[in-house]
């Protein structure tokens, strides 16, 4: 037996059953143990730059945080496994991920493979739109023509338009331009076509994975028993009645959710619903053997079973699990923590991993307020006004900045981008992209920060 098997044969020795004493229950009705855990919760409360850097802060990951992984460019990815890897033996994997990551896996990377190569035939078909859209045009003028207004009123300008169709048809597609737009489109095409290719085979293949070969290096949380599978089978269930009766009082309903009520219909399609609540318990597990604090970071935030729609914890979750362990789980949305822009390069594919969840609230996740480099340039974006965007002060600023540069100096390739910062980064916690230009220009103008070129794209950092 070597050091790691002896290890984790000691701790588990240490470890105690999911049962009647040991398990997820929304009631709590000592005052004194809920006044305990919510004066735990904020003193042992974790910054978010300890989280990336503290060796002493365990992380676990849920199963949609690795998946998406296989959505994102190359560069985030590998700025992610690097974290990984660096921290590999701080970071948790609940043996349910595993099982969940490993069923869907080989799905994702031919998904993603797949939508990569259909790139090629997208871009077959974009002449067809402009062809549409001259179409469209001329059929617009036309209309405009036949206005009662113009037609009888205005002789000089329907002259105008009718010289305007009669150009665009006279000029539509002439045949020395379709023979260049020809020669153009299939040398672009096949070149997308090679470079796709090439993308796919060199960054991620069913037997090239780099994200495989990193989560491998972290801990693996050992599988849970027969026993406690099947009562915990029972508690979700005991879970769900509870919640069921209070789901349509939204006074009430909130105290009632429990992790993995965002799956509930699942039942109805003959799926398996338990997957986050057995993830809840071996955390729980796991921080009652260790004795340790706990982070979880999920991206699994739209059904609101692991954070409430704000963002913000279950009262009850916080007191469940210093009940059970004197100690704290913190769940996090890793969008908030993790300072990457996490945009998918294909945006199309099932959030889901294939499951299907139904949300808690009709809302979108966009109401949510946020807790808590490359890229294009300082391009103009179109910034429409909308009600969840907040203001960001001249102290947030500099505190996410801050994160950011650290992030890039140990994990990226040193820069950021303004873009990026700005449009990526601020814009996932919900800041207004505006003010939060006005507050860089303000801070560019106290010195406290830099805005320089690299490699022709504006970068922003810290005045040391």
């Amino acid at each position: 037996m070597n050091k790691a098997m002896k290890k984790t044969a000691k701790k588990l020795n240490k470890s105690i059953n999911i049962g009647e004493g040991f398990c997820f229950d929304s009631d709590c009705y000592s005052i004194k143990t809920t006044q305990d855990a919510i004066e735990y919760y904020n003193n042992n409360y974790p910054k978010i730059e300890d989280i990336i850097k503290n060796n002493n802060l365990y992380v676990a990951f849920d199963t949609n945080l690795l998946l998406f992984l296989y959505r994102v460019s190359v560069k985030e990815r590998q700025e992610f496994l690097r974290f990984v890897d660096r921290n590999n033996e701080r970071i948790l994997i609940p043996s349910q991920v595993e099982e969940e990551f490993l069923s869907h896996r080989l799905q994702h990377i031919e998904s993603f493979r797949n939508q990569l190569k259909g790139l090629a035939k997208e871009v077959e078909e974009y002449p067809k739109k402009l062809k549409n859209s001259i179409s469209t045009t001329i059929n617009q003028f036309t209309a405009l023509n036949n206005h009662r207004i113009i037609c009888n009123d205005m002789p000089g300008v329907s002259t105008l338009i009718t010289e305007m169709i009669d150009f665009l048809n006279d000029n539509e597609f002439k045949e020395e331009f379709k023979v260049e737009l020809e020669q153009k489109l299939t040398g672009l095409v096949e070149k997308l076509k090679d470079d796709t290719e090439l993308f796919c085979n060199q960054y991620i293949t069913g037997f090239k994975d780099d994200i495989l070969k990193s989560i491998s290096s972290c801990q693996i949380l050992p599988r849970l028993n027969k026993n406690e599978i099947e009562f915990m089978k029972g508690r979700f269930q005991q879970c769900l009645d509870k919640f069921n009766e209070v789901k349509d009082d939204l006074n009430r309903k909130d105290r009632f959710v429990f992790p993995g009520c965002g799956d509930r219909k699942k039942i109805k399609e003959s799926q398996q619903p338990y997957g986050d609540f057995y993830i809840y318990h071996e955390l729980l597990s796991y921080i009652y053997r260790e004795k340790r604090n706990i982070i979880f970071l999920t991206l699994d935030v739209a059904k609101s079973d692991w954070l409430k729609q704000d963002g913000k914890p279950f009262y009850h979750y916080i007191v469940d699990a210093y009940r059970n362990t004197n100690k704290m789980l913190y769940i996090f949305d890793a969008n908030k923590i993790i300072p990457l822009a996490f945009e998918p390069i294909i945006s199309d594919v099932d959030e889901n991993e294939g499951d299907t969840t139904e949300q808690l609230s009709a809302d979108s996740t966009d109401s949510q307020e946020a807790n808590y480099m490359d890229g294009k340039d300082d391009i103009e974006m179109v910034e429409v006004p909308l009600p969840y965007l907040r203001d960001i002060s001249e102290e947030r600023f500099l505190k996410e900045l801050d994160i950011s540069e650290n992030w890039a100096k140990d994990f990226g390739d040193g820069d950021i981008t303004v873009y990026y910062f700005i449009y990526q980064i601020l814009r996932k916690k919900r800041f207004n992209f505006k003010t939060s230009k006005k507050i860089m220009k303000s801070l560019e103008e106290k010195n406290m920060i830099e805005v320089y070129l690299k490699d022709e794209k504006k970068c922003i950092r810290k005045k040391s």
